[in-house]
């Protein structure tokens, strides 16, 4: 589909608040942020309060450093923030390590430091206390549950195929599975996995600052390997969460390894470099440009619930996201990074720029912009992955994208086609109708004479009779010459006019067009677009 030069219309945008990428939990029911049931302290003696705002009620394996920094903060009476107020912590274990034994609060009040488990018994709690130095009286307590293993863990005990499938691939490129990785490396994740639990929330952190680029066609994001590890923790949490709790009505223990992969392994979503950069590539496995990258899966979760994309099959889901698709637009110019800038102002596509739309920067046009079919089914592979249905990019012979849904044996011809004027049908019908299965693949796409990976939304479009074939028959007399209709002329390219004959086309348009109330009604009575 060609860009259009026009101005683009929105559909309702859906929330995007910014946030600092390293700090995912999300605080709320007070002025200062605190989590509903946080420890308050204070005292008759002094105006001040100690509250405990982030790293309380944390579980973690002996050993383990914790992922959730100890925060409390020092308010007045009218709940303002004090800064420069100092604030002494005391650990009640000793075999425990924190960060710091004394502090001042920043501007906003705060003050945090870290918290190293000891080798504590499991099913004990250790306890860090936190006083206003001035007023010790003015106390709090944070606890943490200390276990010998995570409910993380012991499900995955029980379910090797899936515990195999969760790769760390470290900064030497080895291949870390889950059995191997430490005590807080597991507690991390676990952290992850409770916040998957709590949250079901639009609000997306923002993205993290770029590094470095590729300014050629080859587009690379580099993230940091804590921002890496980070954004991998979060979608395999939310993955497992589905999982367990039992959210959707398909599982992941029904899946082939080659499916899990798809699903949990960290090397579908970046490559270590090993030039010395100490950074991370952020990829997504099969597409040819590098021109998306991974978002939070509690995010692009929370997206689909929003839409009401969750639907009782993966095959409905699938057409859910294929059905907001159709309002993508191409975007123009070329695979470089003052484009990605230009059009989602980042060095890549992030998934929820598509998802609220951009303003192109260099024609003010506002729209939720793909970078093409190969972009399209980046977006589709990230968002989808995030209700663990596994989507594999492949490409044609002249290298557009297609994509396989391996768990319903169904391929999209092309990553265009939710957004051809092809798509849209009267009374609509839902894409996932428009994938072809194997056997069609096969015959269409793998032979020395391939056919145009149109193919697949042209044959939607006759099949279904699209409101763009609908609208174009009802421009001319009906007596008009098949071999130069409008209709003809639109589809020349994939039959010949005998095919076309034979699939009673004219007919069954000239029919269509009666139902909806003749010519005269038409385009008002087609839903959508059509042309």
């Amino acid at each position: 589909m060609m860009f259009t030069k026009k101005l683009l219309k929105t559909r309702k945008g859906y929330l995007l608040i910014f946030s600092t990428f390293l700090l995912l939990q999300v605080f709320a029911c007070s002025k200062f942020g605190l989590t509903p049931g946080a420890e308050v302290a204070s005292s008759s003696t002094s105006n001040l309060k100690l509250v405990i705002v982030g790293g309380n009620d944390q579980t973690a394996l002996p050993g383990a450093t914790l992922y959730d920094s100890l925060t409390v903060k020092v308010v007045d009476q009218g709940d303002n923030p004090v800064p420069g107020t100092q604030v002494t912590f005391n650990k009640l274990d000793s075999n425990s390590v924190i960060s710091a034994v004394e502090g001042v609060t920043d501007q906003d009040g705060n003050l945090k430091i870290q918290l190293s488990i000891g080798n504590m018994i499991a099913g004990n709690r250790n306890t860090v206390s936190a006083n206003i130095k001035s007023f010790p009286g003015i106390k709090v307590d944070f606890s943490t549950k200390v276990v010998v293993s995570t409910e993380i863990d012991d499900w995955l005990a029980d379910h090797a195929q899936v515990a195999n499938a969760i790769i760390w691939l470290t900064q030497q490129r080895i291949n870390l599975p889950y059995n191997q990785w430490n005590a807080t490396q597991k507690t991390e994740l676990y952290w992850f996995f409770e916040k998957a639990r709590r949250d079901w929330t639009t609000v997306v952190p923002a993205p993290p600052a770029l590094q470095d680029y590729n300014a050629t066609s080859t587009i690379t994001v580099l993230y940091t390997p804590r921002e890496t590890w980070l954004l991998y923790l979060d979608n395999i949490a939310a993955s497992l969460q589905l999982e367990i709790d039992d959210l959707v009505n398909w599982s992941v223990l029904a899946y082939s390894a080659t499916e899990l992969k798809m699903i949990f392994d960290g090397n579908e979503f970046y490559i270590p470099l090993v030039n010395g950069s100490n950074k991370y590539a952020q990829i997504i496995r099969g597409a040819v440009y590098n021109t998306s990258v991974q978002e939070p899966g509690t995010y692009l979760r929370s997206f689909m619930k929003e839409i009401g994309g969750i639907k009782t099959s993966r095959l409905a889901t699938i057409g859910a996201l294929l059905n907001w698709s159709k309002d993508l637009y191409h975007f123009g110019g070329a695979i470089e990074l003052s484009n990605m800038y230009n059009h989602w102002q980042y060095g890549s596509v992030l998934p929820s720029r598509i998802i609220n739309g951009t303003t192109v920067q260099n024609n003010n046009l506002f729209g939720h912009f793909t970078a093409g079919c190969h972009g399209t089914n980046a977006f589709l592979k990230i968002v989808l992955r995030a209700l663990n249905i596994p989507v594999k990019i492949v490409l044609s012979q002249d290298r557009h994208s297609q994509a396989y849904f391996p768990t319903e044996a169904l391929y999209m011809a092309h990553g265009d086609d939710p957004y051809n004027f092809f798509s849209r049908i009267t009374p609509v019908i839902s894409l996932e109708n428009m994938l072809i299965d194997i056997p069609t693949y096969n015959s269409w796409f793998t032979g020395t004479a391939p056919k145009s990976v149109a193919s697949g939304i042209v044959a939607f479009a006759i099949r279904n009779l699209s409101n763009n074939l609908i609208y174009q028959r009802a421009q001319e007399p009906v007596n008009t010459p098949h071999s130069t209709s409008k209709v003809y002329n639109l589809l020349k390219t994939f039959h010949t006019l005998q095919e076309l004959e034979t699939m009673q086309i004219w007919d069954r348009l000239d029919a269509k067009i009666d139902s909806l109330g003749g010519r005269s009604n038409i385009p008002a009575a087609l839903i959508g677009k059509y042309n």
